[in-house]
């Protein structure tokens, strides 16, 4: 995973990482919804609710649209997809090779820094101490 990717990744876990961004995705993939029926669903504060929109709007999961004074929004189908595309990367690498992430982390670890001690990639794999 490339830094710039690792970032996105973030972004988009951070977004999801409070359950009243979830609950409004949730509520989102029914269709365009005013900020004022996501505040009266969700029993929070218009503030509090603008706050959880602007999140989830700068990682691109929803998308806003203004009419008069009222703001509408709706699921962002490109971010929904972008979401479930790095879920699924980051599960199939995980399943496919438990520990490959990390064994890969610590070899770019040790060799930046040649005093620490080596340990064999079957023992971090394997979860031993090593010696």
């Amino acid at each position: 995973m490339t830094p710039s990717s690792l970032v996105r990744a973030t972004r988009l876990y951070k977004a999801l990482a409070h359950a009243a961004r979830l609950r409004i995705v949730a509520m989102l993939r029914g269709g365009e919804l005013c900020a004022c029926q996501i505040t009266a669903v969700l029993g929070l504060a218009p503030s509090t609710v603008s706050q959880h929109l602007r999140v989830l709007r700068e990682a691109a999961l929803v998308t806003a649209r203004a009419e008069g004074r009222m703001r509408y929004y709706r699921a962002a189908p490109d971010g929904l997809a972008r979401l479930r595309a790095e879920v699924d990367v980051f599960w199939r690498t995980a399943l496919d090779r438990p520990g490959a992430t990390q064994v890969g982390y610590l070899r770019r670890l040790m060799e930046s820094r040649p005093t620490l001690t080596r340990i064999p990639d079957q023992q971090v794999l394997a979860g031993e101490p090593g010696d």
